[in-house]
């Protein structure tokens, strides 16, 4: 009787012992699965809730600090200066700041309010060929001065419209070009065929 007795009960241990393993391993899972459900939920609504911009910063256009649309009005730097020649004699003289690499070129006088009339900007490619500009971002007025290899004008775009985005092409191939105010080369009476002439300091 004694030993019966206990084979009886060794039996009922082992055949309790997987119900309490199937048992855990379900809580297991459960747990496992509210805490992957919450994760989900954080996640969506960190995405959701956070704004989205699919704008690249341009490291040329700096942002007023407090501000994350307006940026900062670049300041002029005279880095040469600029003759316009006429018959073979200076018409008149400017200050240039210069743009000559991708960055600046694309930057030009984009976001600047005013300047003055003896500045201008001076833009100097690799090489020769027709070109187009435009005033997205510029807020002066502009006379744009397309000159060619042989620093002689090929055409110029008068009284441009601020912050259009219209090409504005030259009418032949050009190598360099000079951003002046609206009105200076009427001002001055510089045509086509009129040349320039420029030191960089």
């Amino acid at each position: 009787m004694t030993q019966r007795k206990r084979s009886i009960r060794k039996k009922t241990k082992n055949q309790a012992a997987p119900r309490k393993i199937k048992s855990t391993l379900r809580q297991k899972l459960i747990a496992g699965g509210v805490i992957a459900l919450a994760l989900l939920f954080a996640a969506s609504m960190y995405f959701t809730s956070a704004p989205r911009s699919n704008k690249v910063p341009n490291p040329a256009s700096p942002s007023v600090p407090g501000s994350n649309a307006t940026p900062a009005e670049p300041k002029f730097v005279k880095e040469g200066i600029l003759h316009f020649v006429k018959n073979n004699q200076v018409q008149t003289t400017i200050d240039i700041e210069v743009a000559r690499y991708a960055r600046e070129i694309e930057q030009g006088l984009m976001h600047r309010q005013k300047m003055d009339e003896n500045k201008g900007m001076l833009f100097i490619f690799p090489d020769e060929q027709p070109r187009g500009f435009w005033m997205k971002n510029t807020f002066i007025p502009l006379d744009i001065i397309y000159v060619d290899a042989d620093k002689t004008i090929v055409s110029i775009q008068k009284n441009t419209t601020p912050l259009s985005e219209e090409s504005l092409p030259s009418d032949g191939a050009a190598q360099y070009v000079v951003e002046v105010n609206a009105g200076f080369c009427d001002a001055h009476s510089l045509t086509p065929g009129d040349r320039i002439d420029f030191f960089l300091d």
